[in-house]
């Protein structure tokens, strides 16, 4: 038996082409189009289908800045919550120093993560919806957090209920050679 090659040879190989929200419908829409929907179809199925998966959140990150963490982010949340995975998706925008979900799927920066940790608002009214199976957690308000935030109980309980809420829970994070947080966040989640 042969194994899948995981690999990728180009940075091209990971974008995507095209993120499409009709003005016209109120429900902001995205989809893959041409050859990244294979790319982040095969990517979704290594991750959650190749049995070594055992948990139901991953922390999405690169070594350093604008290395396309909220591209693969967003492709990977399309493809699981797409008719290729049909799973409930939630991507949430932890990266507080260059937020992007928000602008890759033409959504409102917030209320989102900010509002949610600050106890003004709460999952259900903080979410944005994608599609059908897809909901995002933009940044929200513009406030930095600090690493006392970051390893507060209030983080712990946020993502205990989003696992409960969602099939998976995907988490955009700053770049970790230039910010703690994914290494915070990574004893968290």
């Amino acid at each position: 038996m042969t194994e899948m090659d995981n690999t990728f040879e180009e940075s091209e190989q990971v974008e995507l082409e095209q993120f499409e929200a009709p003005s016209s419908d109120p429900t902001p829409r995205a989809s893959l189009s041409g050859r990244p929907e294979g790319i982040f179809r095969g990517m979704w199925a290594s991750l959650f289908y190749s049995g070594r998966m055992t948990g139901k959140t991953v922390l999405i990150t690169t070594s350093a800045r604008r290395e396309g963490a909220s591209t693969i982010a967003c492709g990977l949340g399309l493809s699981g919550s797409g008719t290729a995975g049909g799973a409930r998706v939630v991507l949430v925008d932890f990266n507080q120093w260059a937020p992007a979900l928000h602008k890759i799927l033409h959504l409102s920066r917030g209320p989102g993560l900010g509002e949610i940790l600050t106890g003004k608002q709460d999952i259900a009214s903080a979410v944005q919806r994608v599609n059908e199976n897809l909901d995002v957690l933009a940044i929200g308000s513009n406030e930095r957090r600090s690493l006392a935030m970051l390893r507060s109980n209030a983080i712990e309980t946020l993502f205990q209920q989003l696992a409960e809420i969602y099939d998976y829970v995907l988490v955009d994070s700053a770049a970790a050679n230039h910010y703690p947080d994914s290494q915070v966040l990574s004893g968290v989640l």
